[in-house]
């Protein structure tokens, strides 16, 4: 999972069975990136971890949100 997109450089370098991409404001459109693999929200971090399921784990989280 990457907080904080952006323009997606991270998160298109990193390979994962799963990815989720989270950020209010993509710098790119993200129906340009059909992938199985790999979901936008296109929401802030306190809105997507207000919907997500309690029991979703992660091996990687990338944060580069709001710091």
């Amino acid at each position: 999972m990457e907080i904080g997109v952006e323009y997606g450089k991270t998160l298109f370098d990193v390979k994962a069975e799963t990815r989720h991409a989270v950020d209010p404001n993509f710098r790119f459109d993200p129906r340009d990136r059909e992938e199985p693999e790999l979901q936008f929200y296109p929401v802030t971090s306190d809105s997507f971890f207000s919907v997500i399921s309690p029991d979703v784990r992660y091996d990687v989280i990338f944060l580069a949100g709001l710091h």
